[in-house]
């Protein structure tokens, strides 16, 4: 292989100073040198739209221009055309052409698109070494005095001030916008306010810029003098805080109206050259020097030619040149003014905004206008024309604009071919093609300048050789370095040239051959084949000679076998361009039985993966659902081990949108950082996406199936992160289930079945009991704010349980319901649970246990009262069965006592009497133990250390007493009223009788009282 610097044919420096697309002059043999017959349409001058036009050459404008018969002495042909479509070329290719023929009655004038100051322009206009004129030469000498005596800051000033004068003196007219805006207190005030003026004034604004193309000519790298106002260029409010009120009340109403911001931007667009006129004090004076000019050359039998190349340069002179201009030159049958023919480069929108009389006298003159919008359209036009532009510029840029001078080309001799002596020329022009003049393209080929030209061509598609120049060729000749060092094409050409719409990109999977079998050089092999190879739909190699120019290896034909052999292309064509290699035979394309649907999602894809558009939600949608879908069903709800969530709690945790599955660069959505399965925009993306969405409709699709691993290993991935997003979902994180089983536990304290110090075994079983069968034995015991609290705690039980069960169990059998619970997890949450007996108030509890947990955020005051309560049962049964005394020594002294009564006929009246065999028979059956239990429990409280007291306090208050107790308490408290109640009515019985039976009453109420304070007069102790 050659050394890559000797194939960089040009000089940087060199190429560049030739080639400045921003030269606003160039020499003239680089102009001749690189000039390309211009693609050149005549139109109707309405430029309707209707209209095509005929297409014509620059020869036949030269003619038509020169030759066409001046009626009345006045010729305004416009050629016009956007920036940078080579208008003013074609009014400097007239001026090269014109000029060097025998000048004859002929005197040509040429404003250069540089002559951009005043003083210049006037200068072209009115030096005239063979007129003889004061009038002339007093107004020369007034510019010059004047844009000598002027700095750009007070021109600023004065360009504002005179604008704001000619726009209150403007016509009204008939429109209502525009007469809102016209007079002295309306937009003129506006734009006299100083802090207006200011934001008008600021760098880059449009009154700066035209201040300084008045008064200096346009250098290199300078953009076109502005010439027309839009809203945008407005200030807002925001802008000018500190204007006055009524500047700033007109500007809230200008700013708040679209068609008032028009009518300003409008009207101050149209005043712009009277401002400009009014600053310099020309006032009509240019017009009469141009008509004295005129008038001088009719004396000396001479036509005038002018060239304007931007009619836009001739900004505050184009009133009174236009009047003079198109000032008829025969008055009453006879010659009065010299003929004057004006060739002038206008941009379209310009030239729609010109006066109507102008546009009138230009129609009269000629019935068209020469229009250079053409289109790009190498589709159905070849690559000559482009080639033959591009072949002269580069021939130009290896040349130097020296050489051609020394050549001779500005005298019209032929133009140098670098090409001639270069030691590569026949590989080269094989590789890379050549211009129909024998111009090499190297470093581009026919498909890569074709993609290059369109990926800056803009929305408009349209040929424009400024563009061109200036964004295909010099950036590619500024990289030469790249191309010596063996690095081009590589990322700043990319950027240079994004992939523009309507030249296919490379297939994704290519792309991934490509990083699979060359990983170190996969980008540039890429770039290569998209525009060099055309993005062919196989992996290939393309000429020999591009890949040696550019130092990137050829694959073996074993390595590019499962794709396609080298490509072999014929020698290039004499004098043409390289041809395309010979396309085999049509195979069957398994795309044609896709579905339409398909095929479009596909293509989505495919654009999505260049970069060129967003992908659409509807496709990004459907990927989502399938990789989620897939993770769905690669899940066994094993890890943690759980009952398997519906599906509506699946798609709330999991739903198919972007912060689940995020992909790049997706309709409607930036990079979700927070999404568990994420997508860059790529071709390996591009190519599983692909792969996915022809498997899901079955559609044939060679090499699809290796979306299915790939698919696997995401989806087993993922399972974690789609667990997680269940648990979040269902707030089932560890916090939320130790809270749960919390709420579970402090509940079956409210039933009496569960306090501190419980066994493990207890207390999983009492957190997973849903409450079906419980019943609150010891209510009479409780308070009823307890009871409350247990039965509304119990409503919502079952739901708070089958939750704790779903989350930490699964299900069997053939009603769905979990049956068996992951013991190594839920027992360690159990045992956080039970490590805290006490509900935080402010806590923000989750859906599934917040109402079986709502009471509980007054639990410290339940355990409170119930033990008041409960102290408060205890001292009557102190009272009953004191320390010692068992409550079978109690029942037996109330036995011996109704025995007693009954001798002495002071039994229990009322139901009492009846039921009161029964109730010592039933309390005597009775387990006595929760006596001793409740006593045992409340001295535990009384006596607890402060580290041991509240698990005293709460098991005191929880454990169940059952329902004896309640029942003995009550049956004690009827015993002790009955016996007081008796000794009262025995009081009350009178005579010797009463007496008796009150002694009597005493006296079974003392052995009552004996029996119940000394145990040893009762018997023995039983409990």
């Amino acid at each position: 292989m050659s050394d890559l610097r000797e194939r960089v044919c040009w000089e940087v420096a060199t190429a560049i100073a030739t080639l400045s697309t921003e030269a606003v002059s160039p020499s003239t043999s680089v102009f001749l040198a690189t000039h390309v017959p211009l693609r050149i349409r005549r139109r109707d001058p309405q430029l309707r739209t209707d209209v095509v036009g005929t297409a014509v050459t620059q020869e036949e404008v030269l003619r038509d221009f020169l030759g066409r018969s001046l009626g009345n002495g006045v010729l305004l042909m416009p050629v016009i055309g956007e920036s940078g479509t080579g208008k003013s070329q074609l009014v400097r290719w007239v001026f090269e052409r014109t000029r060097r023929q025998p000048a004859g009655n002929r005197v040509v004038i040429h404003v250069p698109k540089a002559s951009t100051s005043l003083r210049a322009l006037v200068r072209i206009l009115l030096d005239r070494e063979d007129i003889v004129s004061e009038k002339l030469n007093q107004l020369r000498r007034q510019v010059d005095d004047l844009a000598s005596g002027m700095d750009e800051s007070a021109l600023q000033r004065h360009l504002l001030f005179a604008l704001a004068e000619a726009v209150a003196a403007a016509d009204p007219g008939t429109d209502r916008n525009r007469r809102a805006l016209v007079g002295p207190a309306k937009l003129a005030m506006v734009l006299r306010d100083v802090h207006v003026g200011g934001y008008l004034t600021q760098e880059g604004a449009l009154i700066p810029r035209l201040a300084t193309s008045l008064l200096h000519d346009r250098g290199d790298g300078e953009s076109d003098r502005p010439t027309q106002f839009t809203p945008d260029d407005l200030p807002h409010i925001a802008d000018v805080d500190a204007a006055a009120a009524d500047v700033r009340e007109l500007l809230t109403l200008i700013m708040s109206r679209p068609l008032l911001q028009k009518a300003a931007a409008d009207l101050i667009t149209e005043n712009l050259s009277t401002a400009v006129q009014q600053v310099f004090k020309l006032g009509g004076r240019l017009q009469d020097a141009m008509l004295t000019i005129r008038e001088e050359y009719h004396k000396q039998g001479k036509e005038i030619v002018l060239l304007i190349e931007d009619f836009a340069v001739i900004q505050g002179l184009q009133r009174d040149l236009l009047e003079a201009l198109i000032e008829a030159g025969v008055r009453d049958g006879r010659q009065v003014l010299a003929p004057v023919r004006t060739l002038m480069a206008v941009t379209t929108g310009y030239y729609g905004n010109l006066a109507e009389t102008v546009v009138t006298r230009v129609q009269a003159a000629t019935p068209y206008v020469y229009d250079l919008d053409a289109r790009f359209d190498p589709d159905r036009e070849g690559p000559e024309y482009t080639t033959d532009f591009v072949g002269r510029y580069l021939n130009a840029a290896r040349i130097g604009a020296d050489k051609l001078d020394e050549a001779g080309v500005a005298d019209n001799a032929l133009v140098p071919n670098a090409c001639t002596d270069c030691e590569f020329r026949i590989s080269c022009h094989e590789a890379f093609g050549v211009s129909e003049l024998g111009h090499g393209l190297f470093p581009f080929n026919w498909p890569a300048l074709r993609r290059a030209v369109r990926s800056t061509a803009g929305k408009d598609d349209k040929f424009n050789p400024r563009r061109i120049i200036g964004r295909v060729i010099r950036p590619v000749l500024e990289d030469a370095e790249s191309l010596a060092t063996g690095q081009f094409p590589g990322p700043r050409f990319r950027e240079h040239f994004p992939l523009a719409h309507g030249e296919a990109p490379l297939s994704p999977t290519v792309k991934v051959n490509i990083e699979d079998l060359d990983p170190v050089d996969s980008e540039r092999r890429a770039l290569l084949l998209e525009f060099w190879g055309d993005a062919p739909p196989e992996l290939l190699n393309l000429e020999p000679g591009i890949h040696e120019a550019f130092a990137i290896r050829t694959l073996s034909t074993a390595q590019a076998a499962h794709n396609a052999p080298p490509l072999e292309r014929p020698p290039a064509e004499p004098g043409g361009a390289t041809p395309r290699a010979p396309q085999p035979a049509p195979v069957a394309d398994p795309r044609d039985k896709w579905t339409g649907s398909l095929r479009a999602m596909v293509e989505d894809v495919a654009e999505w993966e260049t970069g060129r558009r967003l992908l659409p939600q509807n496709t990004a949608a459907t990927i989502r659902r399938i990789i989620s879908t897939a993770v769905l069903n690669r899940c066994d709800w094993s890890t943690p081990l759980m009952a398997e969530p519906s599906a509506d709690v699946k798609r709330a945790a999991w739903p198919v949108k972007s912060s689940v599955v995020s992909i790049e660069a997706a309709e409607a959505e930036a990079q979700n950082a927070g999404a568990p399965i994420r997508f860059d925009r790529d071709a390996r993306t591009a190519v599983f996406f692909r792969q996915l969405l022809t498997l899901e409709q079955g559609a044939d699709d060679p090499g699809n199936t290796a979306a299915l691993p790939q698919l696997a290993r995401i989806a087993d991935r993922h399972r974690g992160d789609l667990i997680g997003a269940v648990l979040r979902n269902r707030s089932a994180e560890d916090e939320h289930l130790i809270a749960g089983l919390r709420a579970s536990l402090l509940g079956a304290s409210l039933a009496g079945l569960a306090w501190p110090g419980m066994s493990d075994a207890a207390l999983m079983t009492v957190a997973f009991d849903d409450g079906a069968t419980w019943s609150l034995s010891d209510a009479a015991l409780r308070t009823a704010r307890w009871v409350e609290a247990y039965e509304k705690h119990r409503t919502h039980r079952r739901a708070l349980v089958v939750e704790l069960r779903n989350l930490l169990g699964v299900a069997q059998g053939s009603t769905g319901a979990v049956r068996v619970l992951d013991a190594s997890r839920a027992l360690p949450l159990v045992r956080q649970a039970a490590a805290q007996w006490a509900w935080e108030p402010d806590r923000a509890a989750a859906p599934w246990y917040k109402d079986a947990a709502a009471l509980l955020r007054n639990f410290d005051t339940l355990v409170e009262n119930q033990l008041k309560t409960l102290r408060e049962q205890r001292d009557q049964l102190i009272g009953w069965l004191p320390a010692g005394v068992s409550v079978a020594d109690t029942l037996n002294a109330v036995e011996q006592a109704f025995q007693e009564a009954a001798k002495v006929g002071l039994l229990p009246g009322g139901e009492m009497r009846q039921t009161f065999p029964a109730l010592l028979t039933q309390m005597k059956a009775g387990d006595w133990r929760s006596v001793e239990q409740l006593r045992r429990d409340l001295e535990r409280v009384e006596s607890a250390e402060d580290g041991q007291w509240r698990q005293a306090y709460i098991t005191a208050a929880a454990r169940n007493r059952g329902a004896d107790l309640g029942r003995l308490i009550e049956f004690l408290r009827s015993c002790d009223a009955w016996l007081t109640t008796g000794l009262e009515d025995a009081r009350m019985r009178t005579g010797g009788l009463g007496e008796d039976l009150a002694e009597q009453v005493r006296q079974v109420r003392t052995e009552w009282e004996q029996i119940v304070a000394n145990p040893e007069l009762g018997g023995e102790s039983h409990e």
